[in-house]
């Protein structure tokens, strides 16, 4: 296979994936894991002030992803800053994959567990409340 078909295939398979997630409704999840990776967009962003042409979007983008734990499904993604705005956002977006009763309540009880950045303490109160039992693992 050339590069050319490999790049390709990776991209058509990566857009399949994106649609599948997106569509997702009514799913029964106990336990999801939570983190985020660091990425960059053109160049680090130590670099963005140096770039000879000012690229909107530029510089550092981190990928929230939540994961069911029982089945390794990606329950949910989403680019953003480190900021509280965006895991409300990425929190909001798992919630609404969720199955939910009549009265817009989860249907089963949800874990969530995540690293220690203190944006997910905050949004898992305001999107979950008292609906999903949060827990930090902190690395020493």
């Amino acid at each position: 296979m050339s590069n050319k078909t490999v790049a390709k295939l990776a991209s058509d398979v990566g857009e399949m994936a994106i649609r599948h997630i997106s569509r997702t409704r009514r799913l029964r999840v106990r336990q999801i894991q939570a983190d985020e990776l660091w990425s960059f967009v053109k160049v680090k962003q130590k670099n963005v002030a140096r770039q000879k042409v000012q690229e909107v979007g530029a510089g550092t983008v981190w990928t929230y992803l939540a994961i069911c734990s029982d089945t390794k499904f990606i329950v949910g993604y989403r680019l953003g800053a480190r900021k509280l705005a965006d895991a409300r956002a990425f929190y909001q977006s798992i919630r609404d994959k969720l199955e939910v009763d009549e009265n817009g309540q989860l249907t089963q009880r949800l874990e969530i567990l995540t690293d220690g950045l203190m944006a997910y303490d905050e949004a898992g109160e305001i999107v979950f409340g008292d609906e999903a039992d949060r827990a930090m693992l902190i690395k020493q």
